[in-house]
């Protein structure tokens, strides 16, 4: 489900529809519990505000939103969740969206290799979204010198 936020928005809600998917169909194999817990982190009610600001900002550049602007607002929305994850480390905290929080669940370690595993994806997922976009070889290399 899509938050309601979206709903004068259809490129973009069906857009976030399909972040969702790419997020959960793509991600890679963790242990089973802990990649329960990351789906029920993605499945709990959010507003998906930084990925819905990329869609609508792919649909401003291009008129519409296009599968590799999915994937940056997969990795974008991933790399919040692993920021979400290493900072209720950080603060102690006992729930996120509702949810036991990950270390709560099992441990300060856990939690952070599970965050610092959802940082890695992030990557994956943005490098996907650029090789769709056909980015040229040498525009790759500027990114690479700049970043």
């Amino acid at each position: 489900m899509v938050h309601p936020i979206w709903n004068d928005r259809p490129a973009v809600e069906q857009g976030l529809k399909s972040v969702k998917e790419i997020i959960k169909n793509e991600l890679g194999s963790t242990h089973p519990q802990v990649k329960d817990k990351i789906l029920t982190y993605l499945n709990a009610s959010g507003k998906y505000v930084r990925a819905g600001l990329t869609l609508m900002v792919g649909q401003a550049v291009d008129g519409q939103v296009k599968e590799a602007k999915l994937y940056f607002a997969a990795s974008i929305e991933v790399l919040h969740l692993a920021t979400l994850i290493h900072d209720d480390v950080l603060d102690e905290a006992d729930t996120r969206r509702g949810i036991v929080a990950m270390h709560k669940t099992y441990s300060n370690r856990i939690a952070i290799y599970a965050g610092d595993y959802l940082l890695a994806y992030s990557t994956r997922l943005l490098k996907k979204g650029i090789e769709l976009l056909g980015v040229r070889e040498e525009e790759k290399n500027l990114v690479r010198i700049c970043g």
